[in-house]
């Protein structure tokens, strides 16, 4: 059985709270749905399938220390942060950081920033995040490291990531296949990586 990773944290914020989760097996479904709804927007211009959605976060729910921050407005997810130590996460990324000799022991993944567009600029993203990286310092995680894609200019996630202080580790650039939007096959998509030291 998962263990439950520290205390459950709540903190309210007009009418969403932020919850931190390991367990989010009963939210699998809706943030299925919710990841394919965020990430078909620019610049990801993802068009993703249910099926492996579901199968995707289950993936989290298999590593030990994995976990969810979520922004719920009564009992339904609106948003959600997930993160797994390097160590433990899957999609290649513990190969990528060994195989450029980095360590790793100490890095949480930020695997993905989910906010239903209804919910966005009244600060409950702000607020989800500071609740992800909170709990990564109590945790004794000594950095954060994240995956966004490459556009020919930067996009405002990479502003966004940069505004919270995360950094390109320069060279570091690995390759995910997803079907973009209108698009009738998967093709290979460069993702930068970035990290922020806590």
């Amino acid at each position: 059985m998962k263990y439950l990773i520290g205390i459950l944290s709540f903190f309210c914020l007009h009418a969403a709270t932020i919850e931190l989760a390991s367990d989010v097996t009963p939210h699998i479904p809706h943030l299925a749905e919710l990841r394919m709804e965020v990430f078909r927007e620019y610049p990801y211009l993802y068009d993703g399938e249910l099926e492996y959605e579901m199968a995707y976060l289950s993936q989290y729910q298999e590593a030990e220390r994995s976990f969810f921050v979520l922004a719920k407005e009564g009992d339904r997810v609106i948003g959600a942060i997930s993160g797994i130590p390097v160590e433990e996460s899957f999609d290649g990324c513990k190969d990528a950081f060994e195989t450029r000799g980095l360590d790793s022991s100490k890095t949480l993944y930020l695997g993905e920033i989910v906010l239903q567009k209804s919910y966005r600029m009244n600060h409950i993203g702000t607020e989800l995040y500071r609740a992800f990286e909170n709990f990564a310092r109590e945790a004794g995680y000594t950095s954060i490291a994240a995956c966004m894609v490459v556009k020919e200019k930067s996009t405002f996630v990479d502003v966004a990531a940069a505004h919270r202080g995360f950094k390109k580790i320069e060279g570091f650039v690995g390759e995910y296949e997803w079907k973009e939007v209108g698009a009738e096959e998967s093709t290979m998509h460069p993702m930068q990586f970035w990290i922020k030291e806590l």
